[in-house]
């Protein structure tokens, strides 16, 4: 048989794909999974550290509250019996608006902590927890200027205070990672099973 019956009779050559690009698409692939992987590594690295920035700023605020109300207690306590002259009276009310002052300045410096948190611009759940939580120290600098000037305040419902410190906790359950890494989520709970026990986050009268 000659050689060109049998190249006649061989089936047709096809060119099939080069090796070296099969390779090229498959390190392309390979790079932009890695990369995706990197990108979602990364961001729950910036969303953790900024979820802890965030609660040890609500926590130093949550801590003047507290302070706050402790020196409240303290300074009426003395005058519990009810037996008062009007010059105790006077000092009471002295007394009780330097608390506030203090206590105003105290809450108010804490809350320059919680915005100063930087949020980077994919991130609004935290930046919606960071305001929202903003709302609730505002509201408690309000009541303290206010009582700074009339003690009375002290006495006087505040729904404000209230409810703002409740409608914070939704926001910040909501920003915490799927993987809390930062154990924010615990963090919340305490901040808010002390203020149930203590009133350390919402008024105290």
């Amino acid at each position: 048989m000659s050689q060109e019956v049998l190249e006649a009779g061989a089936p047709p050559s096809r060119d099939g794909i080069p090796a070296w690009v099969v390779w090229a698409i498959g390190g392309v692939a390979l790079a932009v999974i890695t990369l995706g992987y990197v990108l979602a590594i990364g961001d729950l690295v910036a969303r953790t550290v900024t979820m802890d920035h965030l609660l040890t700023q609500v926590e130093s605020s949550e801590s003047a509250m507290k302070a706050a109300q402790d020196e409240f207690t303290a300074t009426i306590e003395p005058y519990s019996a009810g037996d008062m002259s009007d010059a105790d009276r006077e000092k009471l009310r002295a007394d009780l608006a330097d608390v506030a002052a203090r206590g105003r300045d105290s809450i108010a410096a804490a809350g320059v902590g919680v915005g100063a948190t930087n949020v980077l611009p994919w991130q609004g759940n935290v930046a919606e927890a960071r305001d929202a939580y903003l709302r609730h120290n505002a509201a408690w600098v309000a009541y303290l200027d206010a009582a700074s000037q009339d003690p009375d305040e002290w006495f006087r419902e505040q729904p404000e205070v209230n409810s703002t410190f409740y409608d914070a906790r939704r926001p910040l359950v909501h920003a915490v990672t799927l993987f809390d890494l930062g154990n924010a989520m615990e963090r919340i709970k305490v901040i808010y099973a002390d203020s149930d026990e203590s009133n350390g986050g919402s008024q105290s009268v």
